[in-house]
């Protein structure tokens, strides 16, 4: 192996320890070997690898996680303007907290794996979400989901996808894509009723559920699907009355 081919080339693994502490970073499971990827590339200097990875920044999905990184302090934009008309793309670095995260996770790892070899890694965590799970939700769900919100309301798919499990443990009698769907447009339509600005709608991805403070959790579509599921009956109830009049 050539040089060139060395320089090319960053190594690293993931483990318990590791996955917890992205956990506590609120850092999605099918994103941890991105996550990964990243910073230890960054690290580094292997920004060739990134520019591979992410087609030079304009990779959609790659940016948001770079979006994301910047939110919890990780990555800081270094070419970001004081205005928002700038046109080029953006330019991320390690803030000195992430440097510090960078560091900590590569004296965590102990066997090597190939940054080449991470592709394949990062592919399955994608398949994972891109599939209809036994439930009928998908990736392509969630952005459904999420488009039925205006935009200014609008989340993650890959974070609702994420939040879609602890809502089914507390709620399996509402957990129906058809039924979830339901929900957000009534609650939107109400809620137009109230404020057409729409400046107190819930998120996205709070809607499914949002921490409250001292372990309460609201869940707030709950009430929705059950709201959607009594005017179904009551449709049915007078279609019914009609039928036999």
């Amino acid at each position: 192996m050539g040089n060139s081919e060395i320089e090319h080339v960053v190594n690293i693994q993931i483990n318990r320890k590791i996955i917890a502490r992205l956990k506590e970073l609120q850092i999605p499971m099918d994103l941890m070997g991105t996550t990964i990827f990243i910073l230890i590339a960054m690290l580094e200097k292997k920004i060739e690898l990134l520019d591979a990875a992410d087609d030079k920044n304009k990779q959609r999905r790659m940016l948001m996680l770079y979006m994301r990184l910047e939110r919890e302090k990780i990555l800081v934009q270094t070419n970001k303007k004081e205005n928002n008309f700038a046109l080029e793309l953006p330019i991320y670095s390690l803030t000195n907290h992430g440097l510090s995260l960078a560091k900590w996770l590569k004296n965590e790892f102990n066997d090597e794996i190939h940054a080449e070899n991470l592709e394949p890694i990062v592919e399955a965590e994608n398949s994972k979400i891109q599939a209809q799970d036994k439930y009928g939700f998908s990736l392509e769900w969630c952005e459904t989901y999420n488009n039925l919100f205006p935009s200014f309301k609008q989340s993650n798919p890959k974070v609702i996808y994420s939040r879609l499990e602890k809502f089914r443990r507390m709620f399996p009698e509402y957990f129906k894509p058809d039924l979830l769907l339901c929900a957000v447009q009534l609650y939107i339509k109400e809620s137009a009723k109230l404020d057409e600005s729409l400046t107190y709608l819930r998120t996205a991805q709070f809607f499914l559920w949002k921490m409250e403070g001292k372990g309460n959790i609201t869940y707030d579509i709950a009430e929705w699907c059950r709201k959607c599921l009594t005017q179904k009956q009551e449709t049915q109830h007078d279609t019914n009355f009609l039928n036999i009049a």
